[in-house]
This record gives C-alpha cells, sequence and structure tokens, in this order.
C-alpha cells in the first residue's frame, strides 16, 4: 500500500522525505532519540559541512568504480586482514596495521573490498583513501575531521560527544592534527564507551571497528605522512578494543622506518604483498577470466576462436606482471576495446606487432610520476637505472656485476650510494642480499620488468627515456676508465696488504671487470675502439708481477697494431713470458712443467673444452696437493681431495683458490712458485678462459719460444706423472689415481698423433702402470687405460682428420695396445681382445688405404 510518510521528529534520521513511499513486507523497529539526538545531528553536519572530503571515502560516487579485487582473488590477503580486524582474542596491543607493497600491486583494490566486507559485518569504522592528483586528498587537512564524521554515520551514539565536541571547541577545525585526533575520535570514542558502560547499554560491547587509510604515500608531504603515523601510534592502545587503525601505502623508506621505530614497532601487524606466493595465480585467474569476458561481449565474439589467447600466452603475461595487478588491468583495458580486434592487440602486447596505439597509458603515468619525485639529479637516475639494466638478466658469469658495489665502482659513486639514490624509488626497485655468506653484497630487486621497456622507449617516456647504446659504450668505458684508476691506487700498495682473497669482489680481481665489460657488448663505434685501444691493459700485467718489487716500472712501449684484439693479446702473451720468466726459475721445475704440460694440451686441436673441468683442472691441483715439500697434514690433504673430486664438473665452479689457501702456508721453491703461478695466471672464477688462453700459447711455438710444450713436454709430463703415481700420497688416493691414469694415455695419444721423436717404449709404460695398481690393490680394472688409449685415439681419428700419418705412428700404438694386451687378464679387460685387435687393425688399414 502506499503510505506517506509521517514521523514525528525523532524519527527523521529515518524517514526524512516528502514524497510518497511504497512499503511492502518487513518489520521495522523504530528507537527514536528525541529531539535533542536530532539536534545534535543537525549541529554536527553543519559543522563538518566545509570540512569533510566527501570523495574520500569508499562510498563516495567518485571512487564506487574504483578497483576492487577480482572474484576468486586476493581471498587470502582478505582473510587474514578480516580476521586481523574480527578476532577478539587477537593481541591486543597490535592495534595498527600496516599493508605495504609495490606500486601497483593492488593495494587500493584490496582496501576497498575489505571495507565492503568489513561494512557487511557491521566493524567498518571509517575510510579515506588518498590520492595525488586530487586536492582534497592529496594532503591531510581533511583527513582527521573526515574520519571523525564518517565513524559517526557508522556509530550514531558518537553523534552527541562530536556535538559537544564542536559547540565547547568551534576552533579545533583549524588546529593541529594532532589535537584534532583527540577531540574528534579519541575522546568522542571513549566518552561513547563509558557512557554505554556506566548505562548497562547493550551497546556497551559494540564490536571493534577498523579505520582504513590508504595511500599514504599519496600524501603530498613525506613528513606528513610520517606525522600522520606517529599520532595514530600515540592514541591507538587508548582505543584498543574499540578502534583498529590499517594503513596502506607503498614501503617508502621513512614509512618503513617509522613502522620499524620502538613506538610503532611493538603495536603494528605487517603484512608485505611483494611476499604474497598467491599473486600469480591470481593474476593468472584474473586474466582468464577477462580474456572469456571478451569473447562472450565483444562484437566480434562469434568469430574468435574459442581457444584463444593460448596457455602460453597467458602465462607469458602472468610472468611479464612480477605479480603486480596493475599490467594485467592496463593491458586487459587495451585489449578489449570494441573498435579493434582483440587478436591484434594481444599481439601488440606480446612484441609481435608494432602499434601506434599507447597501450600502457596507465603504466607510464605511474613511472613517470614516480620516477619524476625522485629526489635525485636526473641524468646521474638515468645512469644508475641504465647500468642495472645492462646487469639485470643476473648473468652467472658476470654475477658479481649485477651487485651495487660493482656497480658503483664503474659509476665512480660512493658505497651505498646507488641504494641511497633510489631510495624514492623502493615501490619498484628494492635491494636484496642474496648470498648467504656475504649478506653485504646488494641485488636491485626489479618489482616491475616492464619498467626498462618504458625507460628504452622514446615514445612512451620522452625526457626520462634512455639511449641503449650510449648506455652500454659507457658503461664499458665507465669500466676501462676504473681498471686504470684503481691500478694507480693501487699500484704502490702490495697485495699482501689486502684481504682481497677472502672478499669476493676486490679491486685486484680485475677478471671480474673484464668479463662485465665482454657481457656489456658495447658497439664497436669508433669512440669505443678509440678507448680500447688506449687502455693502458699493461698496467694490470705490471701489477700483478710487480709484488715483490719496490717500484711497477711501465713495461709497455707504444703498439703499432691497429687491430684490439690483436694489440691486447699481444700484450697479454708478453705479460705470459714475463710470468713464466719469474715462476719457472732454473733448475728442476718438474711441478710448473707438468702443469704447463698438461694445459697445453687444451690448445691441441684433439681435445674438446670439457676436458678442462674433468682432467686437467683437478690434475693440476692434485700435484700440488701431493708435492713432496708439501707438509700438510694427511687428514686435511684427505679433505681437500675430495673437495677437488666432488667438484670437478665445470658448472660447480671448482677453483684453485681453495688449494692456494690451504697450501701457500706450507708450501717454498718450486710448489710454491707453482701456486703462484695457477693463482694469478688461472684465477678463480675464470680459469676457463685464462686456461684456453694459457693452452693457446704454450701450443704454438712461435709465440712462447722457450716455453712451448711439444713431444718433449709431453713426454716429460709422462714420465713425471708416472713417478708420481708411485709416491705414497697419490698412490693412496683412488681419484687422484683415476684421473692420473687417463691424463697420462691423453699424453700418449697426443705424442702419437704429433709424431713425437721420443716416447716411452711401449713395455715399459705397461710395466709402470701394472705396478701401481698391483702395488696398492687399485680397484678399478687394469684395462682402465687401455679404455683411456682408446678412447683418446679414436677421438684423435674422428675429431679433425683420419689417423692416417705414417705407419710409425700406427705402429707405436699398437705396440702399446698389445703390450696392455699381454700382461692384462681377459676376464678384467673392458675391452675384448677382439676389439682391440680390431681396433688396432682399423688404423692400419687406414694407413694403407
Amino acid at each position: 500500500m502506499a503510505l506517506e510518510a509521517k514521523h514525528d521528529e525523532g524519527s527523521r534520521a529515518m524517514f526524512d522525505v516528502k514524497a510518497p513511499m511504497l512499503i511492502t513486507g518487513g518489520t521495522f523497529n523504530i528507537t527514536t532519540g528525541g529531539a535533542d539526538n536530532d539536534n545534535h545531528r543537525q549541529k554536527v553536519y553543519k559543522a563538518f559541512e566545509r570540512y569533510v572530503a566527501q570523495n574520500a571515502t569508499n562510498d563516495s560516487i567518485e571512487i564506487m568504480d574504483a578497483p576492487r579485487c577480482h572474484p576468486k582473488t586476493r581471498r587470502a590477503i582478505l582473510k587474514k586482514v578480516v580476521d586481523w580486524v574480527t578476532s577478539q582474542n587477537s593481541d591486543r596491543s597490535e592495534t595498527m596495521l600496516w599493508l605495504h607493497g609495490p606500486a601497483g600491486a593492488g593495494k587500493t583494490a584490496i582496501g576497498h573490498s575489505l571495507a565492503e566486507m568489513l561494512s557487511v559485518q557491521g566493524q567498518l569504522g571509517a575510510t579515506f583513501f588518498f590520492l595525488r592528483t586530487a586536492d582534497t586528498r592529496n594532503n591531510a587537512r581533511l583527513l582527521i575531521t573526515t574520519l571523525a564524521y564518517n565513524l559517526a554515520l557508522t556509530i550514531p551514539e558518537i553523534f552527541p560527544f562530536l556535538s559537544t565536541t564542536v559547540e565547547n571547541s568551534p576552533y579545533v577545525f583549524q588546529q593541529s592534527l594532532e589535537t584534532q585526533m583527540e577531540r574528534f575520535i579519541v575522546n568522542p570514542v571513549l566518552s561513547m564507551s563509558l557512557s554505554a558502560s556506566s548505562a548497562g547499554s547493550a551497546n556497551a560491547n559494540v564490536p571493534c571497528r577498523a579505520l582504513i587509510i590508504d595511500g599514504l604515500d599519496e600524501c603530498n608531504d613525506r613528513n606528513v605522512q610520517t606525522r600522520i603515523l606517529t599520532i595514530i601510534a600515540s592514541v591507538a592502545p587508548r582505543l584498543a578494543g574499540k578502534i583498529k587503525f590499517l594503513i596502506f601505502s607503498r614501503p617508502e623508506f621513512h614509512l618503513e622506518a617509522t613502522f620499524k621505530s620502538p613506538k610503532l614497532r611493538g603495536i603494528t601487524r605487517i603484512i608485505g604483498l611483494k611476499d604474497d606466493l598467491s599473486a600469480l595465480d591470481d593474476i593468472l585467474i584474473f586474466l582468464e577470466d577477462r580474456f572469456e569476458d571478451i569473447k562472450q561481449k565483444h562484437p566480434l565474439q562469434s568469430i574468435i576462436d574459442p581457444s584463444w589467447p593460448s596457455s602460453e600466452d597467458i602465462e607469458e603475461l602472468v610472468q611479464r606482471s612480477c605479480g603486480n595487478f596493475i599490467y594485467p588491468q592496463v593491458i586487459t583495458k587495451y585489449i578489449e576495446a570494441e573498435y579493434d580486434r582483440p587478436q591484434k592487440r594481444l599481439q601488440v602486447i606480446l612484441d609481435l606487432s608494432p602499434t601506434s596505439d599507447a597501450p600502457y597509458g596507465e603504466l607510464d603515468a605511474l613511472y613517470r610520476h614516480i620516477l619524476s619525485g625522485a629526489r635525485v639529479d636526473r641524468a646521474l637516475l638515468l645512469r644508475i637505472l641504465g647500468v642495472i639494466s645492462i646487469f639485470r638478466s643476473d648473468p652467472q658469469n658476470v654475477l658479481l656485476a649485477c651487485t651495487t658495489q660493482f656497480q658503483e665502482r664503474i659509476l665512480f659513486l660512493e658505497p651505498g650510494d646507488i641504494p641511497l639514490k633510489l631510495l624514492d624509488l623502493r615501490s619498484i626497485i628494492t635491494f636484496e642480499s642474496y648470498i648467504v655468506k656475504h649478506p653485504y653484497f646488494c641485488f636491485p630487486n626489479i618489482l616491475h620488468t616492464s619498467l626498462f621497456d618504458f625507460l628504452v622507449d622514446y615514445q612512451r617516456s620522452r625526457e626520462l627515456c634512455i639511449d641503449w647504446n650510449k648506455m652500454r659504450n659507457d658503461t664499458a668505458r665507465g669500466i676501462l676508465l676504473f681498471i686504470e684508476r684503481s691500478i694507480s691506487e693501487l699500484a704502490n700498495a702490495s697485495r699482501k696488504d689486502c684481504n682481497c682473497r677472502s672478499h669476493l669482489l676486490c679491486d685486484h680481481k680485475w677478471y671480474i671487470f673484464y668479463d662485465a665489460l665482454l657481457w656489456v657488448s658495447a658497439a664497436p663505434t669508433s669512440e669505443m675502439q678509440h678507448a680500447v685501444m688506449n687502455h693502458r691493459v699493461g698496467l694490470v700485467y705490471d701489477l700483478i708481477l710487480a709484488e715483490d718489487e719496490a717500484d711497477v716500472q711501465k713495461a709497455w712501449a707504444d703498439c703499432d697494431i691497429k687491430d684490439p684484439f690483436e694489440y691486447h693479446q699481444a700484450k697479454y702473451y708478453d705479460f705470459l713470458k714475463r710470468a713464466l720468466n719469474k715462476y719457472h726459475l732454473s733448475g728442476n721445475q718438474s711441478v710448473l712443467a707438468t702443469i704447463l704440460a698438461l694445459f697445453s694440451t687444451l690448445g691441441t686441436q684433439l681435445m674438446i673444452p670439457e676436458d678442462l673441468a674433468q682432467l686437467v683442472r683437478p690434475c693440476v691441483s692434485f700435484l700440488q696437493l701431493y708435492h713432496p715439500s708439501n707438509d700438510l697434514p694427511p687428514a686435511r690433504q684427505k679433505l681437500i681431495s675430495e673437495e677437488i673430486s666432488k667438484k670437478d664438473i665445470i658448472t660447480q665452479n671448482f677453483d684453485f683458490q681453495t688449494i692456494v689457501n690451504a697450501l701457500i702456508p706450507h708450501a717454498s721453491g718450486e710448489l710454491k712458485n707453482a701456486l703462484l703461478f695457477t693463482e694469478r695466471i688461472i684465477p678463480e672464477e675464470n680459469e676457463y678462459t685464462s686456461a684456453r688462453v694459457l693452452a693457446a700459447f704454450l701450443s704454438n711455438a712461435t709465440i712462447s719460444g722457450q716455453y712451448y710444450c711439444g713431444d718433449k713436454a709431453w713426454y716429460d709430463a709422462t714420465v713425471y706423472c708416472l713417478n708420481f703415481l708411485r709416491s705414497d700420497g697419490p698412490s693412496q688416493d683412488l681419484s687422484c689415481i683415476a684421473y692420473f691414469l687417463e691424463a697420462i694415455a691423453r699424453l700418449l695419444v697426443l705424442q702419437l698423433y704429433y709424431e713425437s721423436s721420443k716416447i716411452l717404449p711401449a713395455g715399459q709404460v705397461a710395466s709402470e702402470v701394472i705396478y701401481l695398481p698391483k702395488k696398492i690393490g687399485f680397484p678399478i680394472d687394469h684395462s682402465f687405460l687401455v679404455g683411456a688409449l682408446s678412447y683418446y685415439m679414436t677421438l684423435a681419428s674422428s675429431y679433425r682428420q683420419s689417423f692416417t700419418k705414417i705407419s710409425f705412428d700406427a705402429a707405436k700404438f699398437c705396440d702399446i695396445a698389445r703390450a696392455f694386451h699381454t700382461v692384462i687378464p681377459p676376464s678384467s679387460c673392458l675391452m675384448s681382445h677382439t676389439d682391440l685387435k680390431n681396433l688396432t687393425c682399423t688404423f692400419f688399414d687406414d694407413i694403407h688405404m
């Protein structure tokens, strides 16, 4: 039935309308507060009229369309926060909650969804959503008054106490935020609670209410942001059980520092969205649902393939989001445009199709705002971001170049400058420590990988654009300049005064900087070539070899070679000669000579790169570990041996530093020289490249001169290795024996292949090798060496050319094979007698073809 609203003064709050109303069904329990209650309301309305930001609350018309959490997403985060607000048994000392996350992570959407959930449950007190572009929402002038007014709307019992405050202190609206907090929120809430308790009212045990402040970092004054937190912290404990404060913001440094201060730390629950492991799953749900909507609602729905888009494309979009919801929101808005084909627009997003559109408009605006607000010189900011971008792919071989410590060096900044200069970018870049044993190393953690797509695209970033080629060249020149400057500073100081052996990154470790230089891949411009040609790499070599000298003398004259590679290669070869002159002293240098012979095999045509990891490196380490002059305790020797055997795979990055650090205190004479040579010429983390260059040098008679390693060096190394295996230390180490038996086979094959004029008689080799297993009861088959010989002979035959030189070579191999054939029992031979015979016959057949 139709009724005209008739009511007394006390019911006006509910039926204050002057139009006909239709009421059907239901039960109305109208409680009137009389004329006094209505008077209080009117006074509050009138007093607060000019001091409320109507568009800042979750139910205001202006932000009713603001993003909410997509259905089925953010469930874990929402549940965690709602449980904290509603739980009666939670720690009452926690009266504040800080939910922080990167820019675009979806904090505001969570805030709106949370407000709606709490409102339904009757536990929402008030909300305030800061926004940097809105005049009434980008400052704190109306914050407290808006919260107080909206708190009164959700808890009408507060009206009389607010009215009393306005009557007694009419100028309170012009007073400080601290005073407003006390007069408009603390006093009315406490007075209402006390009044209800004294009267025994049913409302005495009203549920705790949540006051939500979203986007605190968008308040335009950082000092005011900190001040707001301090004010809330000063009153929150007094409101425990009645009011809980929820603050949402980006993890800006000043805010994090405030929340970690003693005053706030004990009363605040902190939740970080960056650590939300379900974010990627939620984004996947969001994308799948949005694409389904597009296929159902787009004007071209009838011709869109039901299988579009592919699961691979969706997964690619999920990964690009980095867990930030702004990315999928922006791209789906672009893709769903009614006036274009969604398939075509997806191809644009996937970088498979060019476009003149601006598909990332909102995202670009976000980046522009954050970068423009950074309190650092723009040119320096872009240089830092450029260097971070170059090394951000975290390549394993230049891992240390990804650290801020390395990047600060080549940018000539003070230690700690990069995190400091990028302090205002914490919502898109943070700094993490990933090396447990070296926590002081910081790695930039890019929270928005699309940031660098923005920075290198001039159409998007304009004045913030980074010239990619110029940045690479500037970085390369910075590396070269740093090396030269560091040499100048270190020239008068011995490395003995530096603890670089215990440091991952030290100015002495130039190979790290040279590796990074290669990774930068600077364009071969004339300017870059000039920088390389004028780089005084010789100073590095001088300093490496000058540790025992009083002064560092300039050793390099100007060179006429024009090609940068040949120019520096010639200098490096000259450096190797000087190093060998220093460490390869006259007299018996069998250890270093054998080491050089083993390395030289890598420069031959027959050996594959993996041999460095599988054979040469462990052999060199064992030679030094079990040298007769080494008095390292047996137990320590055993531990190092196990370490060598365990890390002989190149991917595990075994280095000579372990051996050097352990043996240097116990070494002297030729062993010490061998240790110093392998440490300085084949340095840790770079032994693969260095060893290959050394091998090329040693195997080239023209450039290596007296240090050339050919048939004589291989013969001497074979004899030394056989005698070495018979000594006490190695003969007790099964891993050591296995490596050297194979090394002997390798050396023998090289001597055969390169027509050595001197080679051990087959019978002697056989008897020497068979003697050792008999002496120590070696558990490996006696045929191990035959198998290794066969392998390397086959490798030699197939790797470059057929083994068809002169019968003298093949005959020597057959002599060795037959010698083993006669001493190895058939039952223990890995190769059958027939196979061995066939193998030797094959070589003879090749010769006579």
